[in-house]
């Protein structure tokens, strides 16, 4: 489960198509016809939304905002990008029933979901369930009615809980990271627990083991090469998990910050091949995933692209790829 080496970040290509990507989505931004949406649901239905324009154009002067019952206090970014993800997830007309700072209560399919997410900052929280609102549509790809699917990056069980809503026929889900491996064992617990959903404290990429940092903030910090006391967890390829669970015509889902290179290069093609549909949801490589797919038997495609900047990690630039790869016609002869 090795991360990739700081030189993989630093070289003249990647930094020059980093930087060209990132003005070109601060372009795309501009027109987007979703934001432009965003702006008019804001002039209808806030109040004083015109202090949310102001600091998206760079004026960051503090304010708080009421929208229905849920207040909502701005000093920060993190408290920004916070609110508009949670204006996001209004505007999809999910229905909201409590959002406190351990929980999460809505509408799903005709059930109410509770997931706790103690740890977790409320601007992740919001990221992870847009899959449920429409607003991110990647998970809804895939096709996974009557499939076993492989839930690689666990989280706090939300993926794991879309897919067996979905249709799931069981999922396999794999969470290295202590604490969100037990919020998920709860959130599994607490909203399906009749579910066929295999939970595992394991991680994902070069078979064997590895070691983790148990009280790192999110999974990006917390893995390391250069760990001495961490957390010490098994490491399994796609080989060990197709034949320990029999998989066939299955469907992968990876985020695994940084491993899945490692993950599809200890791979075997008949491994790879034993699942239809692969989304991948990664900070590097993805030219490196697309042609190991492609070699495959597999058609790609990049639903999304973003451009990163972290500043706390050496200003180390980050491609965040999605790509989506099915199997075509021909290889499933």
């Amino acid at each position: 489960m090795n991360q990739r080496s700081e030189s993989d970040y630093g070289s003249f290509r990647y930094n020059l198509v980093w930087i060209i990507g990132y003005i070109f989505e601060k372009v795309r931004f501009v027109f987007s016809k979703e934001n432009w949406n965003l702006l008019l649901f804001l002039i209808k239905k806030v109040e004083k939304w015109y202090k949310i324009l102001i600091w998206r154009v760079g004026i960051e002067s503090p304010f708080k905002i009421t929208i229905g019952n849920h207040e909502i206090s701005v000093s920060k970014k993190e408290e920004f990008y916070y609110l508009i993800g949670y204006l996001r997830l209004i505007k999809s007309g999910l229905n909201i029933r409590n959002f406190g700072n351990e929980s999460i209560s809505f509408e799903f399919m005709g059930k109410t979901l509770t997931l706790e997410f103690n740890g977790i900052s409320k601007r992740e929280v919001v990221g992870l369930i847009q899959k449920f609102s429409g607003v991110q549509n990647w998970y809804a790809k895939l096709n996974v009615v009557n499939k076993v699917v492989v839930d690689i990056g666990a989280n706090i069980g939300d993926t794991a809980i879309f897919f067996f809503l979905h249709g799931a026929k069981s999922v396999i889900a794999l969470e290295p990271i202590p604490k969100f491996y037990e919020l998920a064992r709860r959130n599994l617990s607490n909203n399906c627990s009749n579910a066929k959903i295999v939970l595992l404290n394991r991680a994902a990429g070069k078979p064997g083991r590895t070691k983790i940092e148990t009280d790192a903030p999110t999974i990006s910090t917390a893995l390391s090469e250069n760990i001495i006391n961490g957390y010490d967890i098994i490491v399994h390829n796609l080989d060990e998990l197709v034949r320990e669970y029999d998989i066939k015509d299955g469907v992968l889902k990876v985020v695994c910050v940084g491993c899945e290179i490692d993950l599809f290069n200890c791979s075997s093609e008949e491994a790879i091949k034993a699942f239809s549909q692969i989304l991948i949801i990664g900070i590097y490589g993805s030219r490196e995933l697309v042609t190991k797919l492609k070699k495959c038997g597999f058609k790609t495609k990049i639903l999304e692209r973003h451009y990163y900047l972290f500043p706390k990690n050496k200003k180390r630039r980050v491609i965040f790829s999605v790509i989506l790869a099915e199997k075509s016609i021909v290889s499933m002869r």
